[in-house]
């Protein structure tokens, strides 16, 4: 008797393919039929589903159900040729003699047993491209943000590496492997200039942390990721004297990096307008609320770990 046939999506620099593969079939010839499908190579493909897909399980045994929704990274070596020439070119415009900038030391904290338990176990930047340090320092910057360092503690997380995404992976801005075993965060922008903003990454990084309790973009993830936030911003404004917002500590207004809301309009989404009763700042700190939601769905739809909402 044939094996049952399941049908699931494969999605592909945010192209979704729909398949039907027998349930007993191997993720190897799975990877067959996509590069029919997409012209990438097997050996440049990786299949992620809850973790990456092993080439050896079937994909009963990876526990695909009907409706799965699978991400597909894959990096032709014409892309990585590609890459490493504009990386080439970028280094090439660094004159030899240029000044580099002074390294301010660091406040470092004092660390507890816990803050080496549940941390981000081995950080790793990407060989391949220039300035190393740069990318090593934001991962850096990441794990011992104070905020982030307090969740890691209250939810007893532990990360075995907190890793760099190439960036020819441009449809992903990170993923959270096996719930734990790896988060890789997408350090520098698309043209490989210069590196993204740290409130995105660290958002990015946030969004990634919330998967190692839910799964699937839902509203459970949704709450809890709004909830991580939340404590972060708290936790770093504690530290350093942050403002207040009707007696909690909350996005501060007057900061661009959590609003840029035109001062000069009242309206809010969906064109209704503000209660009057409200204050300049108390109007501009809920645009900036409102704005979150276009911000999560922009990670849910760049997050190479869960599916979407349903």
């Amino acid at each position: 008797m044939d094996a049952e046939n399941i049908t699931f999506t494969v999605t592909y620099k945010g192209k979704p393919h729909d398949i039907s593969r027998p349930l007993d079939s191997t993720v190897q010839t799975l990877k067959e039929h996509i590069r029919e499908i997409t012209g990438v190579e097997p050996e440049y493909q990786k299949l992620l589903y809850k973790g990456k897909l092993k080439d050896e399980h079937t994909l009963g045994e990876s526990n695909l159900l009907p409706g799965s929704k699978v991400m597909l990274l894959a990096t032709s070596p014409n892309q990585v040729q590609k890459i490493q020439e504009l990386d080439q070119n970028a280094v090439s415009k660094i004159p030899f003699d240029r000044v580099l900038p002074r390294k301010v030391q660091a406040y470092k904290p004092v660390r507890t047993s816990q803050d080496d338990q549940y941390t981000f176990h081995r950080i790793e930047v990407l060989p391949q491209f220039s300035q190393q340090e740069r990318a090593r320092s934001l991962l850096q910057r990441l794990k011992e943000d104070l905020g982030v360092r307090e969740i890691m503690k209250k939810y007893k997380w532990s990360v075995g590496a907190l890793i760099e995404l190439s960036p020819s992976e441009r449809s992903i801005l990170g993923y959270n492997r096996n719930k734990g075993e790896t988060i890789a965060i997408r350090l520098r922008t698309d043209d490989l200039e210069g590196f993204r903003g740290y409130d995105m990454l660290l958002k990015v990084l946030l969004h990634e942390l919330t998967h190692m309790v839910w799964s699937e973009h839902d509203q459970n993830f949704h709450q809890l990721d709004r909830k991580l936030n939340k404590e972060v911003v708290e936790l770093n404004w504690t530290k350093s004297n942050g403002k207040t917002l009707s007696k909690k500590k909350f996005f501060d207004p007057d900061d661009v990096s959590y609003s840029d809301a035109n001062p000069s309009t009242s309206r809010v989404l969906g064109g209704a307008k503000s209660d009057p009763s409200l204050s300049q700042r108390e109007v501009m700190a809920n645009a900036a609320m409102l704005r979150l939601t276009a911000i999560e769905k922009e990670l849910d739809e760049g997050c190479g770990s869960g599916g979407p909402q349903k």
